[in-house]
């Protein structure tokens, strides 16, 4: 199972690029798409889908979800799809809970998800969260600039149960951090680039 970052319904997008779509394809080669996204439901996926435990995918859309909010674009989700192409949006960002996920979830070995936005958040420079399965999501991280600013790449869980990520800008040099987060949502700034 992948997905399309554009194409889709050509309708919807940017000059008739079409939001991406959702598509399995058997070893042969047959191709069948499960869902066009369509703006409500998200648009733009920036990252690979995710397995969960469950056989459930999960994954991001950068845009989409409350097209109410960024002059109708929204501020990307979190969606969950059963192998069937049955899609349930769990999260709409709101951008004091993140804006512009733009990396692939991870599942935790405590069975939650972990992701970071690129921007939004308390400090304005982007978050670390984590959604249980069911979509309930917990802001860990809000990023100030200081402490970094704009994780923009998947995080990897380490042998010590900590997650690990990088930031593209901010830290002490103000050009990108790397970071450790517990899974209680302590940050500590690893490096300063």
């Amino acid at each position: 199972m992948a997905q399309r970052r554009w194409g889709g319904d050509l309708s919807l997008g940017y000059f008739g690029s079409g939001l991406g779509t959702v598509f399995k394809m058997t070893p042969a080669g047959v191709l069948t798409t499960l869902v066009f996204f369509n703006g409500s439901n998200g648009g733009n996926q920036a990252a690979g889908l995710v397995q969960g435990t469950n056989g459930d995918f999960y994954g991001i859309t950068a845009l989409g979800g409350n097209l109410s909010l960024n002059l109708g674009y929204g501020f990307g989700t979190v969606f969950k799809m059963t192998p069937a192409g049955t899609l349930t949006t769990q999260v709409s960002f709101n951008l004091a809970n993140g804006y512009n996920p733009s990396a692939g979830l991870l599942q935790g070995s405590d069975g939650n998800f972990y992701g970071t936005t690129a921007g939004g958040g308390a400090g304005g420079g982007g978050t670390v969260f984590k959604m249980t399965p069911a979509g309930a999501l917990t802001t860990l991280v809000s990023f100030h600039g200081t402490d970094g600013n704009s994780p923009q790449a998947p995080l990897v869980q380490g042998g010590d149960g900590n997650f690990y990520g990088t930031t593209t800008y901010g830290g002490a040099g103000g050009k990108g951090t790397v970071f450790q987060v517990t899974p209680a949502g302590a940050l500590t700034t690893l490096v300063s680039f």
